[in-house]
């Protein structure tokens, strides 16, 4: 119960931290790549070319 507490107070990108961490070990691959495939994911998802894929599939 005490770890639960303690959860709490990290800041958000210690949590993002160890969830990247989690998932380099689980899928075999470096930090930094599953931070960038993170990061280009959420910059991908507001873009232009984002915006004509999801008009394409409710489009057809």
């Amino acid at each position: 119960m005490n770890d639960f507490n303690n959860s709490d107070s990290k800041r958000p990108e210690d949590s993002l931290n160890d969830f990247i961490i989690k998932i380099s070990e689980l899928q075999d691959m470096p930090f930094d790549v599953v931070k960038k495939l993170i990061e280009a994911q959420g910059s991908l998802k507001d873009s232009e070319f984002a915006k004509k894929i999801y008009e394409s599939k409710n489009n057809p």
